[in-house]
């Protein structure tokens, strides 16, 4: 019993220092089958609509972003904003850097900076937008050739059917419903608290103590979604709004010390 016990604790350790949380087959499964889903209609589709002019390191960035929109459909950069507008305002960048350098050892840092930049801006940060920046400043053939319509013909259609299909595949899921605002009362019924009046003392008292790695994991597998922020940073963020709430609601935020160590 002490061997097995050493040895949970020793997974765990390691669990928490390389960042993995357990395993929810259900969830890889549907996003896995999800993002199967959406990469080959938007393959099909350009190749139906588009026979002699396929811009694959496209479909490699609207892939990256299918894997964020139905791996993690809660996700800040999966909503829509961010997946469309992020993707855009890359594509924009870096067509606009390649007009205006014609040399990618020029056109693709300023294309991928200013594009990071524009999604600062307009909070609408999408990672995979870097990419399509970066693809669209290198000036390659199909770039010079499809010029702007490469934006409006490809770029942005793939965008609305890959939104269209987040909206649609995730729908049957209650808890996964996509985007995160059609999704909000289910996940409040997930996490709404418990009555504490009727709580007794010995469960207040637990209520009041700080939360473990086996609470987390329970709570993950409760909500079946994979999540942005490893244990370390959820619990400074906890901590931080513990501290704010315990100190009163009408407080300024940003007056209180409030160091999560």
């Amino acid at each position: 019993m002490t061997q097995s016990t050493e040895t949970g604790k020793l997974l765990r350790h390691w669990q928490q220092t390389l960042g993995l949380s357990a395993p929810q087959w259900t969830e890889a499964l549907i996003s896995v089958l999800g993002v199967a889903l959406a990469v080959s209609v938007l393959s099909w589709g350009m190749s139906v609509w588009y026979p002699n002019d396929w811009p694959w390191l496209l479909i490699a960035s609207l892939g990256a972003s299918s894997i964020i929109v139905f791996a993690s459909p809660h996700a800040p950069m999966a909503q829509p904003w961010s997946l469309i507008m992020g993707q855009l305002l890359s594509g924009l960048s870096g067509l606009a850097s390649w007009h205006w350098f014609q040399d990618p050892v020029w056109a693709v840092p300023v294309g991928v900076t200013g594009a990071i930049l524009a999604m600062l801006i307009f909070q609408c940060r999408h990672a995979p937008g870097g990419a399509t920046a970066m693809y669209f400043a290198s000036g390659a053939p199909v770039v010079q050739s499809l010029d702007w319509a490469l934006i409006w013909g490809y770029l942005l259609p793939g965008l609305v059917v890959l939104a269209l299909l987040g909206v649609l595949y995730n729908a049957p899921f209650r808890w996964r419903r996509y985007p995160l605002i059609w999704g909000q009362k289910a996940l409040e019924a997930q996490t709404r608290p418990c009555d504490s009046d009727r709580l007794s003392d010995r469960d207040k008292a637990w209520a009041q103590q700080e939360l473990t790695h086996e609470d987390l994991v329970y709570a993950q597998s409760r909500l079946r979604h994979y999540f942005e922020m490893n244990e370390a940073e959820f619990m400074a963020l906890y901590r931080l709004a513990r501290t704010h709430h315990r100190q009163g609601k009408d407080k300024p935020v940003g007056t209180e010390d409030t160091d999560p160590d």
